[in-house]
């Protein structure tokens, strides 16, 4: 049995997208992707943008002195858009400025 080669593995037609980013700021102001979003519009664009891909990913960036109520609505909005796979960053506090 002669199996054929090829020269590369098959890919996906398109690569998948970067994660969603979205940044909340110590006055509490969101943005997604450096626009700036109500916690409506950013469940419905996160919505919108995983119908496309549904393993869309979300890295939450917020102000380190963000109270948390305000962290966990952006959560909450997020999660209500179905995405599934978030991360939040941080930063090394021992890193070298």
């Amino acid at each position: 049995l002669r199996i054929p080669a090829v020269s590369d593995v098959a890919r996906p037609a398109t690569a998948p997208p970067d994660n969603k980013v979205v940044n909340v700021y110590q006055d509490g102001r969101v943005f997604l992707d450096s626009k700036p979003v109500t916690l409506e519009q950013l469940t419905a664009s996160l919505a919108a943008a995983r119908s496309q891909y549904k393993d869309l990913g979300v890295t939450l960036r917020g102000d380190g002195a963000l109270p948390l109520q305000r962290t966990a609505e952006v959560l909450q909005a997020i999660r209500k858009s179905g995405v599934a796979e978030m991360g939040i960053a941080v930063k090394n506090a021992n890193a070298r400025r």
